[in-house]
């Protein structure tokens, strides 16, 4: 806008509280010089302004003080740092009105693990269906190579078989039919991890930790091998035991690989339910049914006191080293993929 040449050069301060609505975050205009020059019928303004160019006091036109520099009101006047003026004269016939501004902007809400959309059980169907016939085949074939380790070693031992002793413990807990069951439900407890594994690559490594509990166990039985005290039972009354007591004997006992690959797949249960934020029933179900597996261990006298805990040493130190190695909870892509 144009500027009468009579006027003197002067200087206007102007403060950031000018024209700033109340609740801003940030200001757009901390304070700058206004200056008006004989040699120029325009207003030069040096004003800092903020990151927002088009809101700055110089460029916005409908800014109040910038319209009432240009319009030279009479009511509003300044004196160094100071400034008065009178609400109402700022507002002429042909400035517009200067538009609305948010009372306050929020901070942007921190990034979720889950979208908003997506429920707990949106997350087990879809992990169930990732890497399907991967993780389905992956897991028999490995169950069939460890199978056949395990009944070569039981079967044909290479050194003495030591007989573990039996403790207090052992006498507490009675043989108890209906527990055999729960020892073959193992099966299928230790299919639920990797059946709920994000990717390939977590898929891959728990896999490779697993291998490496068995195989430690394994190597165990090879060079250490145990077995536990025939217990004294008429097993021609519990014909259900037949197919166990023929195929898996009382060898192999110490440490508990029955135990140990419960409680391995126990905790990364446990860490998976927690990471697709499952309902608090789900880890009580997890607990007891890890829990029963290993109590039945010692009802169905496949193995003693000293074999659980053993094995329950082995299977926890595996469980948090890979879960340490691979943290599945801090890779972004096992959220998505």
């Amino acid at each position: 806008m144009q500027v009468p040449d009579n006027r003197p050069s002067k200087d206007i301060r102007v403060e950031d509280s000018i024209g700033m609505p109340e609740g801003r975050v940030r200001p757009y205009v901390r304070w700058g010089v206004l200056k008006q020059t004989p040699h120029t019928d325009h207003l030069e303004c040096p004003a800092i302004h903020c990151h927002n160019p088009p809101l700055c006091l110089f460029q916005n036109p409908v800014c109040s003080i910038w319209a009432g520099l240009t319009t030279r009101n009479p009511n509003m006047s300044y004196s160094g740092n100071q400034h008065h003026r009178d609400e109402g004269s700022l507002s002429q016939p042909n400035t517009p009105e200067r538009p609305p501004y948010p009372a306050e902007i929020s901070a942007p809400e921190p990034p979720s693990d889950q979208t908003p959309d997506q429920s707990w059980q949106g997350a087990l169907y879809e992990r169930f269906f990732v890497l399907a016939p991967l993780k389905a085949f992956g897991t028999m074939f490995f169950m069939v190579l460890f199978f056949m380790a395990y009944l070569k070693l039981l079967h044909d031992p290479v050194f003495a078989v030591t007989t573990m002793p039996l403790t207090p413990v052992d006498h507490w807990i009675v043989f108890e039919p209906s527990s055999l069951m729960l020892y073959l439900s193992l099966w299928v407890y230790v299919s639920l991890p990797p059946a709920l594994l994000p990717n390939r690559q977590i898929l891959v490594g728990y896999g490779l930790a697993i291998a490496g509990l068995c195989a430690i166990g394994l190597l165990i039985f090879l060079f250490f091998p145990t077995a536990v005290p025939t217990p004294h039972i008429d097993w021609a009354k519990y014909p259900d035991f037949h197919l166990l007591k023929g195929v898996d004997g009382t060898g192999n006992a110490c440490p508990s690989l029955h135990v140990a690959t419960a409680a391995f797949s126990g905790i990364w249960l446990s860490r998976l339910l927690r990471d697709m934020r499952c309902p608090g029933y789900f880890q009580i179900i997890n607990t007891l049914w890890c829990l029963a597996i290993i109590y039945s261990t010692m009802a169905t006298k496949q193995h003693v006191f000293l074999d659980v805990v053993a094995g329950g040493l082995l299977g926890i130190i595996m469980a948090l080293l890979s879960l340490a190695w691979l943290q599945p909870n801090n890779q972004k892509r096992a959220l998505i993929e």
